[in-house]
């Protein structure tokens, strides 16, 4: 009876290392698997990105080509007195258009000042000390009155 109970338990250790053994070449043959879907997926992200990368190349082209009309469309566009080469002769109506026009100059220039300025302030550090806003509203303010 004895030699019947260590030949099952013969089997069973047998069973056990043949089942271990399975075990471990199913965990080297996922860990292969991952590895080889962590590659496509990479190469899939690569060519993702550039399928985006060209259709926004193509959509520059379309900027550089449509931005520049669609300003000088609103510039003509505007319902404003003195719009070059339409032929308004009315002196109450001639200024209209270079008013708009110079309006439009100045709060570019002013835009553009506000962000050097801004990055000054961000330069010189003090923006820490007091709020940016505080610093850049003292600078307009220093800049229309003194000059």
């Amino acid at each position: 009876m004895e030699s019947k109970y260590i030949s099952e338990s013969k089997k069973n250790a047998l069973q056990k290392n043949d089942l271990i053994g399975r075990l471990r070449r199913m965990k080297e043959n996922v860990g292969f698997i991952v590895n080889r879907v962590t590659a496509i997926q990479a190469g899939l992200d690569s060519w993702q990105s550039e399928q985006i990368n060209r259709k926004l190349y193509y959509l520059s082209f379309l900027s550089i080509i449509f931005l520049p009309l669609s300003i000088v469309t609103g510039v003509f566009g505007m319902n404003v007195g003195g719009v070059p080469w339409t032929g308004q002769n009315a002196p109450e109506l001639k200024d209209g258009f270079r008013n708009v026009i110079l309006l439009c100059g100045s709060e570019k220039k002013l835009v553009t000042e506000q962000e050097v300025i801004a990055e000054e302030i961000i330069e010189n550090g003090r923006s820490r000390q007091r709020g940016l806003s505080a610093d850049l509203m003292l600078h307009v303010i220093d800049y229309f009155i003194y000059e």
